[in-house]
């Protein structure tokens, strides 16, 4: 019933591409959120020396996927930052 009124209210062309940037946005963020709370729960798990260890690599993944998008979309918004850190930051800043 709800798939039938979206797909009437948004009939339009310009509506059914908002319905799916919105959908594919939405989408994503969770996948990131999902990520970050079983990764997040992975590491409550580990010993104390492990932790640091996992929290270096998760760092560094982050870094990595910052560098990728800041090439891309996001370029404008962290060029600047010459910290891996930060970046990684302000990307999680600027994408949730």
């Amino acid at each position: 019933m709800l798939i039938l009124f979206l797909l009437s209210y948004f009939s339009d062309t310009t509506n059914l591409t908002l319905l799916v940037v919105l959908v594919l946005t939405s989408f994503s963020v969770f996948l990131i959120l999902l990520r970050m709370l079983m990764s997040a729960a992975s590491i409550v798990r580990m010993k104390e020396s492990e932790k640091a260890v996992a929290l270096q690599r998760m760092l560094q993944r982050d870094e990595a996927v910052c560098k990728k998008w800041s090439r891309g979309v996001f370029d404008k918004y962290v060029r600047n930052i010459n910290e891996p850190r930060v970046a990684a930051y302000a990307y999680y800043v600027i994408l949730l």
